[in-house]
């Protein structure tokens, strides 16, 4: 039920029934404002349903409510909220929303202000996380964080001078002993897996100045960077993380400092060519990318926010090779890449290709987790896998995508990717994917180390069963939509898992398109799939729904608004699509 309170207000209710669990009621309120932007809403339900009775921290009156805020204070200063609750943490694994997109991890509740300076930025903020499961491990709350960055105004002898700056709280309780499942039989919360300076909280500063000299010529460009990084710890540890360093003595205050040096350089070569009577501007660009960063022993700092990046392309010329500020990754390396590209006299990308690979003069003794880096054998080679990057469009409606990593010390595929797109570029209500994807470097949870690791490796389930490569992504994806009638348009995908031989989600349905208002009828099957899950077999639960959703043009969605999440993320050139006004 829609309401059209005033101009800049609006609200909608939602009710919705379920035979075995009684009703459910939603509801939102929308505000707009000359430098504000607010959205409230909230839903309860008396759930009769009792499959989860025995289940630790479930409740039986189940509630939700939002928050998001948007304020613009002035020119320069911002303020944002994010704020999402729940009842219990099987709240979106059992019930669906029509105001919020819910998650099976973790939820959001932020907020921040941010000062945009004339050459830097500051931003002082909040952000904690509400559990969506009970088999993740405890996120780190950030409880404050304050960052700053930016660079000096002026550039004495064209030299540029920036900073990075931030000073966090990580703080989580974690949880201890056992929780009950569904049988009413106890598990050890996962939670009590974690050892030593895993289960560590405390405050991290970072600081990072850079200096660096950018010199560009017509025919190509070279940049020489320092950097130097400095982070200190202020930690404290539970008796149980203590015992869990065994010889390793605990250091309260542990800092790092280690310089990070950088050649960035590139050629541009170009001529004029002409293929099937077309004239193009094809050019040539090579890149060599050199960078050292010297070992610096980092076995006392703690994880609070630092993975390691997935191997690309683009990851040849990254001066880290982990995101976060844990963990600085020594190398000794040269990065060399080659870019082709041709190019219409109306400067169209017809077609690009991109090949490159890095190679190393010492080993990489920077890991993660706690192994010896000479049992890594992606740490020890001499140089790394080649990556390739490719975009050809046949014409202005046709377009292919693709990426692959090839292992020349293992012979095999890293990984890889293609994604064939068609969107008429006079009729963008027709669309076309098709995709493959195959990954054999994902990153997982080790239970047994506490740590993420990157690798397909098996996973044992509780009851001793054996899933053989689990973690390897082998999948295709295909999705349509595509006029029938005039104002009728069928929608479709279906993405599979050859790996596990399951889909992972299939829909289909019809849109009805009138000059005022929309209507889309979408019966769709699911599985939350998370490659990162800490709880593997999550992945592969499926749920299944028929999902309305009306839209009036000007005002927006009046129900089923996530139909527009699911299908702005399963197909490629919807978004596209709808702001044009499809």
């Amino acid at each position: 039920y829609y309401f059209n309170l005033a101009p800049n207000l609006d609200a909608t209710l939602y009710p919705n029934y379920m035979g075995k669990r009684g009703l459910l009621t939603e509801g939102e309120v929308r505000y707009l404002g000359k430098s504000s932007e607010t959205t409230v809403g909230g839903a309860f339900l008396n759930d009769r349903e009792t499959e989860r009775k025995k289940q630790s921290k479930y409740k039986q009156d189940r509630w939700m409510y939002t928050l998001q805020h948007e304020q613009g204070f002035n020119s320069r200063l911002l303020g944002s909220v994010d704020y999402t609750d729940i009842s219990d943490p099987y709240y979106f694994q059992d019930l669906r929303s029509n105001i919020v997109t819910g998650s099976s991890e973790t939820l959001d509740q932020k907020a921040a202000l941010t000062w945009r300076g004339d050459s830097y930025t500051a931003t002082l903020g909040v952000h904690a996380y509400e559990m969506a499961n009970i088999s993740d491990i405890t996120p780190y709350d950030r409880l404050p964080q304050f960052s700053l960055a930016g660079a000096l105004p002026y550039e004495p002898a064209r030299l540029q001078m920036s900073y990075k700056t931030e000073l966090t709280r990580f703080d989580r309780s974690l949880k201890k002993g056992d929780y009950l499942d569904k049988d009413g039989l106890p598990t050890a919360w996962n939670d009590t897996r974690l050892k030593g300076l895993d289960r560590a909280n405390g405050n991290r500063l970072h600081i990072e100045p850079a200096l660096s000299l950018p010199m560009n010529w017509s025919w190509g460009y070279v940049k020489p960077t320092i950097k130097y990084a400095y982070t200190r710890y202020d930690l404290s540890l539970d008796s149980q993380g203590k015992s869990g360093l065994g010889t390793q003595k605990f250091n309260k205050t542990p800092d790092r400092s280690v310089g990070i040096y950088s050649l960035d350089s590139g050629l541009y070569f170009d001529r004029q060519s002409q293929l099937f009577g077309t004239n193009y501007r094809q050019t040539l660009e090579p890149r060599l990318f050199y960078l050292y960063v010297p070992n610096e022993d980092q076995s006392d700092l703690p994880l609070f926010d630092t993975s390691e990046s997935q191997f690309s392309y683009a990851s040849l010329f990254r001066d880290n090779r982990f995101s976060g500020h844990d963990r600085i990754g020594d190398t000794n390396q040269v990065s060399l890449g080659l870019t082709n590209r041709w190019l219409e006299e109306d400067g169209f990308e017809r077609q690009r290709l991109s090949v490159g690979q890095a190679y190393y003069f010492t080993d990489r003794k920077v890991l993660l987790s706690g192994k010896d880096y000479k049992d890594v054998p992606e740490n020890t080679s001499t140089r790394s896998p080649y990556a390739l990057d490719y975009m050809l469009r046949f014409n202005r409606d046709w377009r292919i995508n693709a990426d692959f990593m090839w292992d020349p010390k293992t012979h095999r595929t890293r990984s890889g990717s293609t994604m064939l797109h068609y969107q008429d570029s006079d009729d963008l209500n027709k669309i076309v994917n098709f995709g493959y994807r195959y990954r054999n470097d994902s990153n997982h949870y080790n239970y047994d180390t506490g740590r993420w690791e990157t690798g397909s490796a098996d996973y044992i389930a509780p009851g001793g069963k054996v899933y053989k490569d689990f973690y390897k992504v082998e999948q295709t994806d295909a999705s349509v939509m595509w006029p029938i009638v005039p104002q009728w348009n069928a929608i479709a995908r279906w993405q599979y898992d050859y790996n596990r031989n399951s889909t992972l989600e299939a829909f289909g349905g019809f849109e009805y398109d009138s000059c005022c208002w929309k209507l889309r009828l979408i019966s769709r099957y699911w599985v939350d799939y998370d490659e990162r899950n800490v709880s593997p077999l999550d992945n592969r639960r499926g749920d299944h729904g028929v999902f309305l959703q009306i839209i009036l043009k000007g005002l927006g969605g009046v129900t089923g608004n996530k139909v527009e999440t699911f299908l702005d993320e399963g197909i490629q050139g919807y978004r596209e699509r709808e702001d044009n006004a499809y």
